[in-house]
């Protein structure tokens, strides 16, 4: 087989290898929301969520645990909350370990704030992303959970009253060492719900 032949076959396989990967359903976990990322050996502390977005800390039931809730209000009068757990573990100040926003509110009493743009992950995906967005952006999930239950509902809402969930995609990671999952919660075909975390 001459060179230019050789040359021409390679170039056909990569292009059509590369969208096959894609494809079968490799996928990466996001990590950042709402402009804090949970990634690595330094969460951000409570006091930089603070500084951010001021102070509502919740009363809270479990130990060594604390939380914090927001409602969020866009330049454009739209309102979404956010939730942001802490948890000291071997670490003298409580770190965040997990987050969340959605278009229902997750706490009895959430501080309301003022944002200039709407609450993203990192790679761009918002409250107003569809399904197609989330496989896009992230690749097929690790877990799909059908009919979720009302434990899990209830635990994601917080105890609060809200939107039905119908169906949860679930993005884990493969490493052993990294504890990153990432959850987004659809009712009736909309994404109601986004939720990242480190907790064990």
């Amino acid at each position: 087989m001459n060179l230019p032949v050789l040359f021409f076959l390679t170039v056909i396989f990569y292009l059509g290898a590369f969208p096959s990967i894609a494809s079968i359903g490799l996928s990466i976990v996001p990590q950042c929301l709402a402009g804090f990322c949970l990634e690595g050996n330094s969460l951000p502390t409570e006091a930089a969520v603070i500084e951010r977005f001021g102070n509502s800390r919740q009363r809270h039931t479990i130990i060594n645990t604390i939380s914090h809730c927001y409602q969020f209000v866009s330049a454009d009068k739209e309102v979404s909350y956010g939730y942001f757990e802490f948890k000291k573990q071997n670490h003298a100040t409580w770190q965040l370990v997990t987050l969340r926003v959605s278009r229902i509110s997750l706490c009895a009493h959430p501080n309301a704030v003022h944002i200039s743009s709407g609450l993203l992950t990192k790679e761009g995906l918002s409250l107003e992303s569809d399904k197609a967005e989330l496989y896009k952006l992230y690749g097929k999930p690790t877990y799909v959970i059908k009919k979720p239950s009302e434990l899990i509902i209830r635990d994601f809402y917080n105890d609060q009253s809200g939107l039905k969930i119908d169906i949860i995609y679930q993005y884990v990671s493969s490493d052993d060492k990294d504890l990153a999952s990432a959850r987004f919660y659809f009712s009736e075909n909309k994404l109601i719900g986004i939720e990242i975390s480190v907790d064990e």
